[in-house]
């Protein structure tokens, strides 16, 4: 019983740490796209595009790469 228990806690640990991918996205300061590529880049002052970032961490990691450019 001891063994089933920590085996399924172990399982549990396993599958979250694999369900939650990094997510990345992209922002310069002439952006226009959605931040999904590089060519797709997000303005950096997008307020939509902060609240989907905000929106997407509460379930997984996110990455945004500022691309280069004057800030």
């Amino acid at each position: 019983m001891r063994v089933t228990i920590v085996l399924t806690a172990i399982l549990v640990v396993i599958n979250f740490s694999v369900s939650r991918a990094n997510i990345t996205k992209y922002v310069s300061p002439t952006g226009k796209g959605s931040g999904e590529s590089t060519n797709e880049a997000a303005d950096f002052l997008n307020s939509n595009f902060w609240s989907e970032v905000k929106k997407t961490l509460k379930k997984e990691k996110v990455t945004v790469k500022f691309m280069a450019g004057d800030y």
